[in-house]
């Protein structure tokens, strides 16, 4: 795979760890292209993946 290719997860039963870890992955690369504001919107987006992980669960 090419180093400058993200796999984000699709599917609805993706945990948070790995959501978050595709989002601190794409923050990484956005920071390096300049936009560290974006980036750091999405290193809070992944962090709040673990905080929201109780309200996703379904019974």
């Amino acid at each position: 795979m090419a180093a400058n290719v993200l796999r984000l997860p699709h599917c609805p039963q993706t945990s948070p760890l790995l959501i978050s870890h595709s989002l601190l992955q794409m923050a990484d690369v956005v920071w390096e292209a300049g936009m560290t504001s974006i980036a750091n919107e999405l290193i809070a987006l992944a962090h709040s993946a673990f905080d929201r992980a109780p309200d996703l669960t379904t019974s």
